[in-house]
């Protein structure tokens, strides 16, 4: 039987790509277990249509003939393929889908795929940055992870799975919705061509020194946004978060849009020190304002006055998503 060629991926990619996926350190049987249950609890709510569905995102990467094959796919039928293109199909067909992962397992199954099955049996000692497949499966605030390792034993199970997801949602895939650049993308999203799911917006305002007022990080992905607080001494804590309407998210999109980011340099001089990145399917612009060492704060007072605006508008999400956010408990 022919054995198919393998693309190794390595681990950064993969969390670039979805930031869901993560590498754990082991910990004890009984929080992961609890996890578990969770989860599986919301799966079969989810594949049953009921209201979690709404929350549901499924992130898998994979080879195929023709190398990495990516896809995003939400609940409500908003897929993303390889990054690039949005599609939809029926949201039955993803509670579809959702069966199939509950019918093989993954709820149960270890984080290492090269474990499924040898779970008392000793782990090989590989290097855990390259992996050759993955699915995380996120619904609420609960996620789980389960990764192959380069040079590991290979799952069966788990290869047919990631193999079965993706070649469900290619054809669509492929055929779907892309973005020219950042501003087409943002155009489409605001007119609502494009799904709120292909927008993810990251603001970083640590704080700068302990008299400074309290740093803060945002992270919007599609209707989702997290939020928290920041401070010197205490890094990042008190992590919240909030869903939009679709329209506060095309709302969004429409201030981007106007503020043409892609046109703004990418070092604009500023006090504090805040980062900003949008990205829009595959295209992404990324800002940074700060005071330069031996720079005035002059030079392009219209950048400034057009980075100050989207700042606001992404720090009052911020603000009212740890005023109104619920806490986190993943």
């Amino acid at each position: 039987m022919r054995r198919e060629t393998l693309l190794v991926v390595s681990m950064a990619l993969v969390v670039a790509l979805f930031p869901s996926f993560k590498v754990l350190a082991a910990d004890s049987a009984a929080p992961e277990k609890a996890r578990n249950a969770r989860l599986c609890k919301r799966l079969d709510q989810a594949r049953e249509g009921k209201p979690v569905l709404a929350e549901v995102r499924l992130e898998v990467v994979g080879t195929g003939p023709t190398g990495m094959r990516s896809l995003v796919l939400f609940g409500n039928g908003v897929g993303i393929w390889n990054g690039e293109k949005q599609f939809r199909i029926d949201p039955k067909a993803v509670r579809g889908l959702l069966k199939s992962m509950d019918k093989a397992g993954f709820c149960v199954w270890p984080e290492k795929a090269s474990q499924i099955g040898r779970e008392n049996e000793p782990e090989v000692d590989v290097d855990a940055l390259q992996v050759n497949r993955a699915i995380s499966l996120t619904i609420g605030d609960v996620s789980k992870a389960v990764t192959q390792i380069a040079h590991t034993p290979e799952s069966v199970a788990f290869t047919a799975l990631v193999t079965h997801l993706l070649d469900a949602c290619e054809k669509d895939g492929q055929g779907g919705i892309g973005a020219e650049n950042l501003q087409d993308g943002l155009a489409k999203l605001r007119d609502g061509t494009l799904a709120p799911e292909v927008l993810q917006v990251i603001a970083n305002c640590p704080q700068q020194a302990a008299t400074d007022p309290e740093g803060w990080l945002l992270r919007l992905r599609g209707v989702q946004v997290e939020a928290e607080s920041n401070t010197k001494t205490g890094g990042y804590t008190d992590h919240r978060s909030i869903r939009l309407s679709e329209q506060e998210v095309r709302d969004l999109a429409k201030l981007l849009f106007g503020a043409d980011l892609a046109g703004l340099p990418s070092n604009i001089v500023a006090a504090g020190y805040t980062d900003i990145r949008v990205v829009v399917l595959n295209r992404t612009t990324a800002i940074q304002a700060r005071a330069f060492v031996g720079v005035p704060p002059s030079g392009r007072p219209e950048a400034q006055e057009v980075f100050s605006k989207v700042r606001d508008a992404i720090f009052d999400l911020y603000r009212r998503a740890a005023r109104e956010g619920k806490a986190s408990s993943s």
